[in-house]
């Protein structure tokens, strides 16, 4: 009988097996390794596109804010400028008429690691106000009235006022007309109609010259006032308002502020999450490619061992197990002798 040995045939059909076993496991190795790479690319392209996202959102968020302060500035202007004018009437602060500060802190940029471009945030900047010197001299609403304290008119102001002198004329010609009338004119009655008319007129026309002069100093102290608190309340009207709105934009800044927080903390976990994933998936790859290698490697290590046993087996029970046949079907040694 021609051909080879079933040993060496075991043999054969082994090392065909491992080799197979061994590049099923390449294979796998591979396919492990692509499927992996293709989810870390995956996973990265994710964490650029949120840290893009992120980074879009600050900017916009940046642009609000901006725009809010942009629109807030001439109520801010107007309240420094009324403040200004305020403390210069009321003699606070220099005579230069300006209050605050155009200081400029040094401005702040943001950006997300692997996001495109940054944001650029201003320092932080003073408001400088300006006053209005025309609206008085420095110092003057707490000037004190320039009419001082009222006094009250004297008895000789009081008798030069033109009304008495019309009055006393007016009398004195009515009681001599009524004594020349009844021939009493040069008597000594006649004499003391006319004091008796005299010092009544005097006293009746004292308190209303008395009366008069008061009337006209309240009525001017009180025009003064009323146009000194009207100007102190118009500038500390529009003062407050541009307090107001201050806070308002503090407010707003601080909300600003806690929205970029929580676009960057947001933005980290979600682009952290996303470099994990990626991780994980080049680490499954790794696994799953030792895995396929090892387990290919194995398979052929259990086949070869398979086929050893297999061909230990079969020259136990048979002594021409391990022998070759010549070609009139004698069995031979591995130098052809006969055996």
């Amino acid at each position: 009988m021609s051909g080879i040995a079933t040993g060496t045939a075991l043999l054969i059909g082994g090392g065909l097996a491992a080799g197979g076993s061994v590049a099923s496991g390449i294979i796998g190795s591979n396919a492990s390794q692509n499927a992996a790479s293709t989810q870390a690319t995956a996973a990265e392209n994710n964490a650029a596109m949120q840290a893009d996202l992120g980074q879009e959102s600050l900017q916009n968020e940046n642009y609000q804010y901006q725009q809010a302060q942009a629109n807030d500035q001439p109520w801010l202007q107007s309240g420094a400028n009324n403040l200004a004018s305020l403390d210069y009437l009321l003699g606070q602060g220099g005579t230069s008429g300006t209050v605050g500060s155009n200081t400029t802190g040094a401005s702040q940029t943001l950006s997300i690691p692997g996001a495109n471009g940054t944001v650029t945030l201003p320092g932080v900047q003073g408001l400088q106000g300006t006053a209005n010197t025309n609206l008085g001299a420095y110092g003057s609403l707490m000037q004190p009235y320039s009419g001082g304290q009222f006094a009250a008119p004297t008895a000789a102001q009081a008798a030069a006022s033109p009304g008495e002198q019309f009055a006393l004329q007016q009398g004195e010609g009515a009681v001599q007309g009524s004594a020349a009338a009844n021939g009493s004119l040069l008597t000594g009655g006649t004499m003391n109609a006319l004091d008796q008319y005299a010092q009544g007129l005097a006293s009746t026309n004292y308190n209303n010259v008395y009366n008069q002069a008061l009337q006209t100093y309240n009525t001017n102290y009180n025009t003064w006032a009323n146009q000194n608190a009207t100007k102190y309340n118009e500038l500390a009207a529009q003062s407050g308002l541009g307090q107001t709105t201050a806070q308002q934009l503090s407010s707003a800044g601080l909300q600003s502020a806690g929205q970029v927080a929580n676009t960057l903390s947001n933005t980290g976990q979600q682009v952290g999450q996303q470099n994990t994933n990626a991780a994980a998936a080049t680490a499954s790859g790794y696994v799953g490619s030792a895995n396929a290698l090892g387990g290919a490697i194995n398979g052929g290590t259990n086949s070869l061992s398979q086929m050893l046993q297999l061909n230990s087996l079969l020259g136990n029970n048979s002594n021409t197990a391990n022998y070759n046949y010549n070609s009139s079907g004698q069995p031979v040694n591995e130098l052809g002798a006969s055996v």
